[in-house]
């Protein structure tokens, strides 16, 4: 049997009933040759085999972690496996359009130069209007504020400042990446020790490849107050792990950088140690916000303490102890 154009992974643990929602809609495809690759994430019971049925005459490939292991290892471990030209995600409780592998396909094939598309996401659920309004601002921003060009077929095409754009945003339509699968290689898998795992990806992928956006909601992303990014309070976990994963790119670069580049994730490290002192100086954290302080300021000496506003003893102490 010859290989498939497509591959689609989809993490699954303990949501059987959403599971085969998003198979169907994989059956529900048109186009091209596609395969699934289901990695059950140590389900209780265990996915059947049997029960997952056939895609395009084919079993759907089923490979099962015995110890939970996370969506970004699973999702990982199901793309090295894929024998497709090119792999897509699919979270177990979301949906593909109709047209998701052939639309993805066609803008592939029209962009021999670009190596991973990141796909506009269509909500449904609980509130999707929301959701959609508040993403769908923040895509608008992200693509303002990098250098592109939109191609005849409706792609955008990034040309400069995507990676700084990401740093300081990355939606949903950044975190629902689609490559060709020689991509995971360079770029290499979801990293299972960082928080927002999503973003560190599509950050990566920005300073290594060429990516460009496909504007059509192709991802069907439900919303029922089931995600991370859904639960309150989580704006300093967040800017910690953002900070985490530019901190990382500016002292272990996957790949050799240019000054500029190398100056640009410095400043920007240095901007999201500041953003997390904030955070803590909010809560009451002197020490904390001391601390992200000083690491912003030994990456980039620029902001003042005042700015946290931390009382001016604690401040003191804080600096005749540094």
């Amino acid at each position: 049997m010859s290989a498939p154009d497509f591959s689609i992974v989809i993490p699954t643990h303990n949501r059987p009933a959403m599971l085969a929602e998003a198979l169907d809609s994989l059956r529900n495809q048109t186009g091209t040759s596609l395969e699934a690759i289901v990695v059950d994430d140590a389900s209780t019971p265990a996915v059947d085999a049997a029960v997952l049925g056939t895609l395009q005459g084919q079993p759907v490939h089923l490979i099962r972690n015995e110890a939970s292991s996370g969506g970004a290892a699973s999702k990982t471990a199901g793309a090295r496996l894929a024998q497709g030209r090119f792999i897509g995600f699919l979270d177990d409780d979301d949906l593909l359009h109709p047209d998701y592998v052939a639309a993805l396909t066609r803008a592939f094939d029209t962009h021999p130069d670009i190596d991973v598309f990141f796909v506009d996401v269509e909500w449904f659920g609980d509130n999707p209007k929301a959701s959609d309004r508040n993403h769908r601002a923040a895509t608008e921003a992200v693509i303002a504020a990098t250098g592109h060009e939109r191609a005849p077929d409706g792609s955008i095409l990034f040309r400069s400042g995507l990676l700084e754009a990401l740093v300081r945003s990355t939606p949903m339509q950044f975190q629902r990446p689609v490559l060709r699968r020689e991509v995971l290689e360079r770029v290499g898998g979801f990293r299972p020790d960082c928080l927002l795992w999503d973003c560190d990806w599509a950050i990566r992928a920005a300073l290594q490849v060429r990516c460009a956006y496909l504007p059509q909601p192709l991802y069907r992303q439900r919303e029922q107050g089931q995600g991370y990014y859904t639960k309150p309070g989580r704006a300093l976990a967040t800017a910690t792990s953002i900070y985490e994963i530019t901190e990382r790119l500016y002292r272990r670069p996957p790949i050799a950088l240019d000054a500029a580049t190398r100056a640009l994730l410095q400043r920007l490290a240095a901007l999201k140690a500041f953003d997390v002192a904030y955070l803590h100086s909010l809560q009451g954290d002197v020490a904390a916000a001391l601390r992200h302080w000083w690491q912003s300021q030994r990456l980039q000496p620029s902001l003042s303490p005042s700015r946290l506003r931390l009382p001016l003893g604690a401040l003191w102490r804080a600096l005749k102890a540094a």
